[in-house]
């Protein structure tokens, strides 16, 4: 729940804190919340819109994050070396792997990115 305090003191919303850890809503339902769930736990109107607003862009940066991870294999696979997303061109540095384990269809795969 402490990750959720932290987004919503960033989002100047931390009056907003205890009511959705009363309601035992963690990071990883944000998405899921709806302008009635919000309202039902007494968040204002124009506070609920920027709080759908701000997890609209957390839900899609998350789904951008394979899409990017896809590019960056695509672009290491043409030069021989890992991409460097700053840039946009290849380097010689040591890759950091991590794992992407939601992919359609439920297996885990491997995505190699450079280190910054």
């Amino acid at each position: 729940m402490q990750q959720v305090t932290d987004w919503l003191e960033k989002l100047g919303l931390g009056q907003y804190a205890q009511r959705l850890a009363e309601n035992d809503i963690s990071f990883s339902v944000l998405s899921d919340l709806t302008d009635q769930d919000l309202k039902e736990i007494g968040v204002s109107l124009g506070h609920r819109r920027q709080l759908l607003r701000a997890i609209t862009e957390l839900t899609g940066r998350e789904k951008n994050a394979p899409k990017a991870a896809s590019a960056l294999r695509r672009t290491a696979k043409h030069s021989g070396q890992p991409a460097d997303p700053r840039r946009g061109t290849a380097h010689s540095r040591q890759p950091l792997w991590c794992e992407v384990t939601e992919c359609r269809s439920g297996a885990p795969i491997l995505v190699s990115l450079p280190r910054t």
